[in-house]
């Protein structure tokens, strides 16, 4: 979230993936998708929690930002 990211997607793409530190884009799909998946959850926890807000945008994708 502090370099800019403001999805599931862009805060998953900015994190390293198995013990060999693989990028997002370098998992199969299936392992990309339950990713984003577990991040969203993670983001979703912070905003229940009040340090996220979300908002959802056209075509279901959720927007994160500092409260």
């Amino acid at each position: 979230m502090r370099a800019g990211a403001r999805t599931g997607r862009e805060v998953a793409s900015t994190l390293p993936w198995t013990r060999r530190k693989l990028h997002l884009d370098d998992l199969d799909i299936v392992h990309r998708g339950l990713a984003v998946i577990e991040i969203g959850s993670h983001l979703d926890v912070l905003v229940d929690r009040g340090a996220l807000s979300a908002v959802d945008e056209d075509g279901g994708v959720r927007h994160y930002s500092h409260s």
